[in-house]
This record gives C-alpha cells, structure tokens and sequence, in this order.
C-alpha cells in the first residue's frame, strides 16, 4: 500500500513539473510575441483623487487637464500611422 502512495505521488510530481514546464515556455512565448504597436516610450499612471478639491467632476477635470498639460509639455507626444 504504500509502495503505491509514493508511485502515486510520483506520477503527480512529473505532471506537475510538466505543466509547469508547459506554462513557463508559453509565457516566454506571449512575452516575447509581436503586440501590434509600439512599447517604447510608453507612460502610463494610475490616478485616484480625493479631497473637497476634486469631489466634483469639475474639479477632477480640471485636475486632468493640467496634468495632461503638463506632461505633454514634457513628453511630446508622436504619433505615426503605421505602414
């Protein structure tokens, strides 16, 4: 009975290392994978506002303008149709 138990376990270590062996290629396959668009000198940012300022959406918009402004001044921004 237990001889069986360890050939058990054996069984689903191998199919468990396999898969994840599996797994592991496939990630390494969608890194690497064309995205249809260009990565580079991409900024992205995650905002969350909070305070009286910007409980109206007249606040937040205002608050987005000017950051847009502001990293557009710093950032410019190109754009090419791809070909």
């Amino acid at each position: 009975m237990p001889a069986d138990l360890v050939g058990v376990e054996i069984a689903l270590a191998t199919a468990l290392l396999a898969s994840a062996g599996l797994l592991l290629h496939s990630f390494v396959n969608v890194m690497g994978a064309d995205r249809g668009y260009q990565v580079e000198r991409v900024l992205a940012a995650d905002l969350s506002l909070s305070g009286d300022r910007y409980s109206t959406g007249r606040g937040r918009a205002a608050f987005y303008r000017e950051v847009w402004s502001a990293t557009y001044e710093r950032f410019p921004v190109y754009w090419r149709p791809e070909r």
